[in-house]
């Protein structure tokens, strides 16, 4: 009893240090490494000390209750739980588990069905039962506080323990130990932690109205609309958009030594025609985001940290975009990937975003050409954006995402005889990721020259524009690229009717 007294009395000592243990133990599993946790723990103390004590704040509700054990274990339980989850999403995705998952969760079988196999989920729906078996136990057998509940003091001290978290997260953010905004979401969740990146895309989302918004300032934007030009009546051009993945220029990386030049066509397309810096929202992955800021000009900085358009509000609503401005001058909306349809959920997006069409890999007759990855090549493109130029009489919007150039690019070797050689890299792992990656793009490069070469002889004006949608998974700093700038690619604006040639770095 004298045991059972005395640790209550420091219970909030040990409370902590308990949520301090259960916290590294989570980042072990999400970092699938002991030493990568000890190291991000030592590097990063105060990050780790702000989820240890956001975990820490979590379990202040166990004092509302006499079963404090079994309320602790069931708190535990639960971050574990969502640990687990994420370190198994890890071993087959880049993307981390993430607030649109959860609220997905709903779907939990179908969604485990993509990542597990029979015997994988056999196994984890034993364990999951012996938890909840373990847990009940623990519920009928676990001893009751025995000393009074006094919830006039303890509800208060409750809410005050959630309000001064809610200050430190607030200076945290201030003294940008924090932050929030997320160029790179896995990113993100290795140097600001499992728990803060989780409930930030769960409860940080959407886009807040703007300070002045209100019917009068709608309607004085409107009017300053009517001072516009109209828009001229007659022909209008086919608007192609081409966007690839991860296509970088890869000789600004300044350590690496390339045998060749893997990008002679795009460059020598650059030269001749309008071209420039293209800014994105993300580094090394966010392939929607990019395409999201690029169809509707709305910027991704509006949205939550880490947010995924794609994967909240535009599965419940339509969006303005350049398909449904270009439909009311008479264009039809073409969508074109040669990915499944279901990949970042684009068969039930673009509709919202006002395409008419969408051909996925599924409809591509030779979406069997693969990479050694399994990534559709994007030499098939070619015949699917022409076969949309020819399926109507009047003027096409056809924005086409490439997958080519995905990773997770590979450590070992997989090149026999690679066309482009590639050394100079800091490991030799890193070294055969560049390599693997710089004889794709330079395939993709070599698809660009077809798809120009096939549109110059195209008996209707065309302009194609082009860019990548994000530097590739290379864990690239400022200090590797000599431009110095990681949120952007090059792009250039290809025409067959003589357009004037202009020098501009843009944003979405």
């Amino acid at each position: 009893m004298k045991w059972c007294n005395f640790f209550n009395k420091i219970s909030l000592i040990l409370q902590a240090l308990g949520c301090a243990v259960l916290y590294f133990v989570i980042e072990a599993i999400c970092r699938h490494s002991f030493t990568e946790a000890w190291t991000y723990m030592t590097t990063k103390p105060l990050v780790f000390a702000y989820n240890a004590a956001f975990i820490f704040t979590t379990m202040l509700i166990v004092y509302l209750f006499r079963k404090r054990i079994f309320w602790r274990i069931f708190i535990g339980s639960l971050w574990l739980f969502l640990g687990i989850v994420n370190g198994v999403l890890l071993l087959n995705r880049v993307t981390p588990f993430t607030g649109p998952d959860v609220k997905n969760l709903t779907d939990g079988l179908s969604i485990a069905k993509k990542y597990l196999t029979h015997t994988q989920m056999t196994i984890g729906a034993v364990f999951l039962g012996l938890a909840v078996i373990i847990l009940l136990i623990i519920l009928i057998r676990s001893p009751k506080y025995r000393g009074k509940l006094k919830y006039k003091v303890n509800i208060p001290l409750v809410l005050a323990g959630i309000l001064a978290f809610g200050g430190i997260t607030q200076l945290a953010l201030e003294k940008r130990v924090l932050s929030n905004y997320f160029g790179n979401i896995a990113i993100a969740y290795e140097d600001y932690g499992y728990p803060y990146c989780l409930a930030t895309t769960i409860f940080n989302t959407g886009i807040s109205a703007p300070r002045d918004y209100s019917e009068k300032e709608i309607s004085r934007i409107e009017k300053t609309e009517e001072n516009l030009p109209a828009t001229k009546d007659g022909s209008h051009p086919n608007i192609l958009f081409l966007q690839l993945e991860s296509f970088f220029d890869p000789t600004l990386v300044n350590y690496l030594d390339i045998s060749e030049d893997p990008i002679p066509n795009f460059r020598k397309l650059m030269e001749e025609y309008s071209s420039g810096y293209y800014k994105v929202p993300s580094v090394g992955a966010g392939t929607a985001n990019t395409e999201f800021e690029s169809i509707t000009g709305m910027s991704l900085h509006y949205f939550g940290p880490g947010e995924y358009p794609y994967k909240s509000i535009l599965k419940e609503t339509t969006c303005e975009s350049a398909p449904y401005v270009l439909k009311n001058l008479g264009y039809t909306a073409h969508a074109v990937h040669n990915n499944e349809a279901n990949f970042y959920g684009r068969r039930s997006i673009f509709p919202n975003l006002g395409f008419d069409t969408f051909t996925s890999a599924e409809y591509m007759k030779d979406e069997n050409q693969k990479n050694p990855l399994g990534w559709t090549k994007d030499s098939v493109l070619t015949d699917e954006i022409v076969k949309c130029l020819d399926s109507t009489e009047g003027p096409d919007y056809v924005y086409t995402i490439s997958v080519q150039g995905h990773g997770d690019y590979p450590s070992e070797p997989v090149l026999e005889n690679p066309e482009i050689t590639v050394s100079g890299a800091p490991t030799d792992e890193l070294n055969n990721k560049w390599e693997y990656y710089v004889n794709q793009i330079h395939e993709m490069d070599n698809f660009v020259k077809e798809l120009t070469d096939r549109l110059a002889d195209y008996p209707e004006d065309v302009v194609l524009v082009m860019y990548g949608d994000h530097l590739p998974t290379m864990g690239l700093t400022v200090e590797d690229v000599d431009n110095k700038y990681l949120f952007q690619t090059e792009y250039v604006m290809w025409d067959n009717f003589g357009l004037k040639k202009k020098k501009e770095n843009l944003a979405a």
